[in-house]
C-alpha cells in the first residue's frame, strides 16, 4: 500500500505484503531450509503464509535463530542444563556448545543491520532505552492474542512472548 518500499523499511515498518512477494520471489522452501539452518525445529510447510508467522515455532527456537546474527554468522545451539552431577559429584551428563557456520559473517552483518533500524526507527523502538548497541524484531497476531519481540544486544540475546494460553484476545495495545 505504500508502493515500492526497500526491503529495510518493509522490515522497519511491519509492511506485510512486502515481505509475501520477497517470499514469493524466493519460494517458500528455499526459507524453510534456511530456517533449519538457523536451527529452527519446529514443523514448517513452504507455503506463503510462512511470511506472516502462519506456523508455530517455540519462542525458545525462534530465539535461538537469532544467535547468527548477533555472532557473525555461527550458531551455538543453546541448551537450560550446563552439567548433572550426583550427590558424590560425579558427572553424570554434560552438554557441551555446538557451533556451526549458519550464514556467510556478510548476510549476519546485513541483517543485524536491518534489525538494529527497527530498533531506532520501528517497531522496536522503546529497546534504544537500552545501553548501548541493540537490535530486534516485533510481531504479533491477529485480534491482538499474542505478541513478541526477540532481541540482541553484544551480550545478550532475549526472546519475550506475551499472550493467554487460552488464546483469549489481550485487548486493543496490550
Amino acid at each position: 500500500f505504500y508502493g515500492p518500499v526497500t526491503m529495510r523499511r518493509a522490515l522497519v515498518k511491519s509492511l506485510n505484503l512486502a515481505t509475501i512477494k520477497l517470499l514469493d520471489q524466493i519460494k517458500p522452501a528455499s526459507v524453510v531450509v534456511f530456517a533449519r539452518r538457523l536451527g529452527i525445529r519446529s514443523p514448517l510447510q513452504p507455503y506463503l503464509s510462512l511470511a506472516l508467522g502462519a506456523f508455530e515455532i517455540s519462542p525458545f527456537d525462534f530465539t535461538a535463530a537469532y544467535i547468527p546474527f548477533a555472532a557473525d554468522g555461527i550458531q551455538a545451539r543453546p541448551y537450560a542444563t550446563v552439567k548433572v552431577t550426583d550427590r558424590a559429584q560425579r558427572v553424570l551428563e554434560i552438554n557441551v556448545t555446538q557451533n556451526h557456520r549458519a550464514v556467510p559473517p556478510e548476510v549476519a552483518f546485513q541483517v543485524r543491520s536491518l534489525l538494529r533500524g527497527v530498533v531506532t526507527s520501528g517497531t522496536a523502538r522503546r529497546a534504544l532505552k537500552l545501553p548501548g548497541f541493540a537490535a530486534g524484531k516485533t510481531g504479533t497476531t491477529n485480534d491482538y492474542r499474542d505478541a513478541w519481540f526477540i532481541g540482541f544486544t553484544d551480550d545478550l540475546i532475549l526472546g519475550v512472548w506475551v499472550g493467554r494460553d487460552d488464546n483469549k484476545q489481550m485487548g486493543y495495545r496490550a
